[in-house]
C-alpha cells in the first residue's frame, strides 16, 4: 500500500463548496426525510422556492452531520439533477464533492459511509442532548489513506455495481407490489361501484380475517431470549412497512414461546401495529412471534395470506382513523369488528389469491437477494476502503 498517501479529507474533496441560489428561485429540495438510511440514492424530492440550506450539484454526496439522522446513516449520492443544476437540502448536511485529479465522486460516497469514517464523526459530535451535531472542521481534518485515482474508480465501481443490483430489485419489488394492489382494486373495489355483484354482500371486516393476540416472555429470564425464533416488536414492524420482514432486533426460544402469551404466525402472514405507530403492517417471510402492541392476522379462508394482506393495505387508513386513546392511539379488536367491507364470494378469493401468489412469491425472491448483495457491500466495504482487499487496476 505504498503508492496509498496519508491525507486529510480536505485535501481530497471540495467541502460544502460555494454554490449560488437565488432566494425565492423554484429548485429541487431533498429533506432529511427524503433520505433512506444507508441507501445511495435520492428517492423523491420536491421543487420549492430556496429560502436557505445547502446547495449540491449532481456527483456530490450530501452527509447528515445532525443526530439521530447521522448515526442512522442519511447519506446519499446526487443524481437526479440535470447538467450544471443546482438542488439544495438541510442546513445540517454536509456536501462533499471531488477534486479534480485527485478523488473520484463515487468513491467519497462509500468513505462517507465507510465505518471509519462514520465512527470518527460520530465520536466528535458536540452539543445539547438530542441536538448533537459534527463540526465541519472535524470532517474537514478527517485523516485517511487514499489510493490512486484509478484505484479508487475501480472500488467505486465494484461497490456500485452492487449497489445498482440493489436499487433495480428495489424498484421492481415497487412495480410488483404496485401491480398486486391494482389488481385487488380491479377485482374487489371497481365491481361494487354500482352495487354489488351477485353472492357478494356487506358485513364485518373480521368476517374475512382472524386476528391473533402477541405476547412477550419475562425479560427477566434468560432461557427465554436470544433463541432462533423471530420475534417483532414495533420498530421491526415499521422499519418494515408495506413490505417483508425478513429478520427481527430480538428473538426468543421454543421455551419463551411456549411460557408466554407469544404465538407463532406462519410464514406470508401479515402483522398489524395495533399501539403507538397505529397501522404500520409487513408480511412474514417465515414463521415468526410478534409482541403484544400488534396483532397477527390469519385469512378466513385457508392459505389466502396474500388476499389478507391486500385487504389490510386497502382499508388501513380507515382503521387508523378509529384509533383511539388518550396516550397512544389504539385500535382493538372492536376496531376490526365495527369496519364494515364487502364480502366476495370464497371462489373469487381463492382465484384472486391464485392470480397474486406469484407477485408476492418474486417480491419475496428479490428481498432476499436484496439481502444478500447487502450483505456482500458491507463486507467488502471496510475491507477495500482500508486496503486489506485490493483491486487490480
Amino acid at each position: 500500500m505504498s503508492e496509498w498517501k496519508a491525507s486529510i479529507l480536505d485535501d481530497v474533496a471540495l467541502i460544502n463548496p460555494t454554490e449560488s441560489l437565488a432566494k425565492g428561485q423554484h429548485a429541487k429540495k431533498i429533506s432529511m426525510e427524503s433520505l433512506l438510511p444507508f441507501t445511495k440514492k435520492v428517492k423523491n424530492y420536491t421543487v420549492e422556492p430556496y429560502n436557505g440550506g445547502m446547495k449540491f450539484r449532481n456527483g456530490d454526496t450530501i452527509v447528515a452531520r445532525i443526530t439521530p439522522c447521522l448515526e442512522n446513516g442519511k447519506t446519499a449520492y446526487i443524481d437526479i439533477l440535470n447538467d450544471n443544476e443546482i438542488g439544495f437540502g438541510s442546513t445540517e448536511y454536509i456536501v462533499l464533492r471531488e477534486r479534480k485529479g485527485i478523488s473520484d465522486t463515487q468513491f467519497l460516497y462509500y468513505l462517507s459511509i465507510s465505518d471509519d469514517f462514520r465512527d470518527a464523526a460520530i465520536l466528535a459530535m458536540t452539543g445539547s442532548s438530542g441536538r448533537q451535531r459534527v463540526e465541519t472542521a472535524v470532517i474537514r481534518n478527517y485523516q485517511l489513506l487514499l489510493p490512486p485515482l484509478p484505484e479508487q474508480r475501480a472500488i467505486a465501481a465494484v461497490l456500485s455495481s452492487l449497489d445498482d443490483k440493489i436499487d433495480l430489485l428495489h424498484r421492481q419489488n415497487k412495480t410488483l407490489e404496485s401491480m398486486a394492489e391494482a389488481l385487488f382494486r380491479q377485482w374487489f373495489v371497481e365491481p361494487c361501484k354500482d352495487g354489488l355483484p351477485e353472492g357478494w354482500r356487506e358485513g364485518s371486516l373480521l368476517e374475512l380475517i382472524e386476528l391473533v393476540g402477541g405476547g412477550t416472555p419475562k425479560t427477566v429470564n434468560a432461557e427465554y431470549w436470544n433463541g432462533d425464533i423471530p420475534w417483532l416488536a414495533g420498530g421491526d414492524i415499521a422499519s418494515s412497512h408495506k413490505s417483508f420482514v425478513l429478520k427481527s432486533e430480538k428473538q426468543i426460544t421454543e421455551l419463551g414461546l411456549n411460557n408466554s402469551s407469544a404465538k407463532l404466525l406462519p410464514k406470508y402472514s401479515t402483522v398489524i401495529s395495533a399501539r403507538g405507530t397505529v397501522g404500520k403492517y409487513c408480511i412474514l417471510s417465515k414463521p415468526m412471534a410478534f409482541s403484544q402492541s400488534n396483532y397477527g392476522i390469519l385469512p378466513k379462508f385457508e392459505n389466502c395470506f396474500f388476499f389478507s394482506y391486500l385487504l389490510i393495505n386497502h382499508i388501513v387508513e380507515e382503521l387508523q382513523s378509529s384509533a383511539y386513546g388518550s396516550v397512544f392511539d389504539t385500535i382493538t379488536t372492536s376496531t376490526f369488528k365495527e369496519n364494515k367491507v364487502f364480502i366476495p364470494t370464497e371462489m373469487k378469493i381463492r382465484d384472486f389469491e391464485y392470480s397474486v401468489s406469484s407477485y408476492f412469491y418474486k417480491i419475496l425472491h428479490n428481498a432476499n437477494q436484496i439481502r444478500t448483495l447487502e450483505t456482500l457491500r458491507d463486507t467488502l466495504l471496510p475491507k477495500l476502503m482500508r486496503g486489506d482487499v485490493r483491486m487490480i487496476v
